[in-house]
């Protein structure tokens, strides 16, 4: 990302440019509207491909998340450019977006973003979704165990549009136990959340028993 891009890799076996420009200077942001390859992006973190095809970028550095539709054209999905915490129930074009770290979409095109921002010398991780309805609000944060903030280390959607978060609060094995601490949580279309892995304490335990009974330790992808 360091090169303000995202490139596209085909099966044939060679690389093409998908979205941004190749440079190390820091580019103003241009618009939406136009050929993904004529945009200017800024330190994107991720990307993830939506039912119809349509490819998501964490356009982190511009405060955005932006889609490339099938045609190759950018539009911005949420975020205003305004680096800060987003208005629940807003418009998610209109509303601040901060330190975007993950997306991922549903099957039913809700977006999924995961973001954090400062909490004195913490960071202080938070779940938003769009829905299809253009509207954004918060799904989950974390609350802090033995004042230590949870870090969501990544996020992913399943075929139900659940959600899966892998998270813990980066302490060494035996310290800052708890409930959700290391752990990978299961979050229902509902709001219903589960713990599905990882009993709390962090470590290396528990195979071929239960994934909740199991220690995990620092999980960083789901």
């Amino acid at each position: 990302y360091r090169d303000h891009k995202v490139t596209k890799f085909v099966p044939e076996g060679y690389a093409r440019l998908f979205a941004g420009k190749r440079t190390h200077t820091i580019p103003p942001f241009n618009g939406d509207g136009i050929p993904a390859v004529d945009a200017n992006l800024r330190n994107p973190r991720d990307v993830a491909v939506g039912p119809d095809g349509s490819v998501y970028i964490a356009d982190t550095g511009f405060a955005r998340v932006r889609r490339v539709d099938r045609d190759g054209i950018i539009w911005t999905v949420a975020g205003n450019g305004v680096l800060d915490v987003p208005c629940d129930g807003c418009v998610a074009v209109e509303t601040p977006l901060a330190r975007v770290q993950k997306i991922d979409v549903g099957p039913d095109g809700t977006l999924f973003i995961l973001r954090h921002e400062q909490a004195g010398d913490q960071k202080k991780y938070e779940v938003h979704k769009v829905g299809t309805d253009g509207i954004i609000s918060s799904v989950y944060s974390p609350a802090p165990i033995d004042s230590h903030y949870l870090a969501i280390r990544d996020i992913t959607v399943g075929a139900d549009n659940s959600l899966y978060v892998a998270q813990d609060t980066g302490c060494s094995p035996g310290n800052c136990t708890g409930e959700r601490n290391q752990s990978v949580l299961r979050i229902w279309p509902t709001g219903d959340i589960e713990i599905i892995a990882g009993n709390g304490t962090a470590g290396f335990s528990g195979d071929g028993g239960p994934a909740i009974d199991a220690q995990l330790y620092i999980p960083n992808g789901v």
